[in-house]
């Protein structure tokens, strides 16, 4: 069901509920004030009957029946009895066509009783009210049918029920016109929604400029847009990139078999022809691992993690490098370590942790002056700080692009790569929800400072 349509719902049930409870009260009440009033007529026709028969002296019974057959106020299908102390009949006078309704003993038992009882008997109600007589106590009895009161309660109930049904109809419309006046601004977002694509990323949902629930969905969606262009921009360099760099050695390779092919060598020449291409080789199956690597932290599913020692990672790391690029030279240098061992501890894979730092501290040996890198560990707040200098200095308008794969500042020309390392430790840095950063350090350093959270 769409939202509309139950916007509409709420609308009719609300206001139904509120009418229908508003038209049941009226009608009860006035239902009570009808028979209120009436009983109060019954009563009041009981007292001046029996007022004028026992306390006017010159009216008599055949005068006060001539009296009440001529009356134009009289109540409808009325019937008057009265009786003695005794219960015997005094009196009897009526107009309606139930001239012979006469009240049981019970009834005139509760009159003596309470002074006034009320009762019904059939479609009229009656009052047995004990009157003080000069002869004596005597209980008039008076019958009658409340016709306008009924027919004037019939009427108020068809015209509530008319008002309840418009009001219901009246609210549907006010819920669908809510709907739409509401719903408007989605609506508008929907349909940009729909036209955006790859193509037009850069499109945005307009603001309405009022603060309200639909401005902050736009914006968060422009946001979320925002982060979509972006990493289609990202993958969109990083596929040319890729292709550029794969595409180089390939052809070298194809080139040099090809020139190779074209005329017989000697076996030495072949010999270097092969090595030649093993290089190459070398190079490009160090390039794929390198964006399997990049694929595989792209997202942060299935990886095992492990509690493991920074400082102990730091050391593999250092040893590693030490073993394989004799040139470079690590500086390590810790903090006083905390007590609680868990503070120098994170939670994660060893494997992508390693190569983060591996890069990060190969590329500040490869770029550095001396190929020294000195790094310091330090426990800060529930933070693991990870510092690495190196000295050289970066070309300030390179320091926003040096976690782009493929970029390669201006000086970094001068030695081999491909521009995947520094890339490649931040988004394992993030998949571990930590952070990097990268800075000139003073006149002649360059700092790269990294935080992970400690594993607690």
């Amino acid at each position: 069901m769409k939202v509309q349509h139950k916007i509409i719902l709420a609308f009719m049930a609300l206001t139904g509920i509120i009418f229908l409870l508003s038209c049941f009260l009226i009608y009860n009440v006035s239902a009570w004030q009808r028979n209120q009033d009436f009983r109060k007529r019954l009563k009041n026709r009981a007292i001046t009957t029996a007022s004028l028969l026992f306390e006017v002296e010159e009216i008599s019974e055949n005068i006060l029946k001539k009296v009440d057959s001529v009356t134009v106020n009289a109540l409808y299908d009325e019937n008057i009895l009265i009786f003695n102390y005794q219960d015997k009949l005094l009196y009897r006078s009526g107009k309606g066509k139930h001239n012979s309704f006469t009240p049981d003993t019970n009834v005139l038992n509760k009159a003596h009783s309470s002074g006034t009882y009320f009762f019904s008997v059939g479609e009229k109600e009656s009052v047995a009210y004990s009157y003080p007589a000069k002869q004596g106590e005597v209980v008039v009895v008076v019958a009658a049918e409340d016709q306008d009161g009924k027919h004037r309660l019939s009427q108020l109930f068809l015209l509530l029920t008319v008002t309840f049904g418009t009001a219901v109809i009246l609210s549907a419309f006010a819920g669908w016109i809510f709907s739409r006046r509401i719903l408007k601004p989605l609506d508008k977002i929907s349909h940009t929604v729909k036209t955006i694509s790859a193509e037009n990323i850069e499109k945005r949902l307009p603001g309405s400029g009022i603060n309200d629930e639909w401005n902050e969905l736009t914006n968060t969606f422009n946001l979320l847009l925002g982060r979509l262009q972006q990493s289609f921009e990202m993958q969109g360099r990083f596929i040319a990139n890729a292709s550029h760099e794969l595409a180089t050695p390939l052809t070298v390779v194809a080139s040099q078999i090809d020139v190779t092919l074209q005329q017989e060598r000697t076996a030495e020449h072949y010999r270097e022809i092969l090595l030649s291409i093993k290089d190459d080789v070398d190079n490009l199956s160090h390039l794929a691992k390198s964006l399997l690597e990049i694929a595989r932290t792209a997202k942060g599913g299935s990886l095992q993690t492990s509690f493991i020692r920074i400082d102990e990672l730091m050391l593999d790391v250092a040893a590693s490098l030490t073993k394989f690029t004799p040139s470079c030279k690590i500086d390590m240098q810790t903090d006083e370590l905390p007590d609680n061992e868990a503070e120098c501890t994170v939670n994660g894979n060893y494997d992508l942790l390693f190569s983060a730092f591996r890069n990060i501290v190969e590329n500040g040996c490869k770029y550095s002056v001396d190929n020294t890198v000195t790094v310091n560990i330090a426990f800060v707040s529930k933070k693991i700080v990870l510092l690495f200098k190196n000295k050289g200095q970066f070309d300030v308008s390179d320091i926003n692009y040096l976690f782009h794969p493929f970029f390669r500042g201006e000086t970094a020309f001068r030695e081999k790569g491909y521009g995947i390392g520094l890339s490649l430790a931040q988004r394992i840095l993030q998949l571990h929800k930590g952070e990097i950063k990268a800075e000139n350090f003073g006149v002649e350093e360059v700092l790269f400072t990294v935080l992970l959270p400690a594993a607690y």
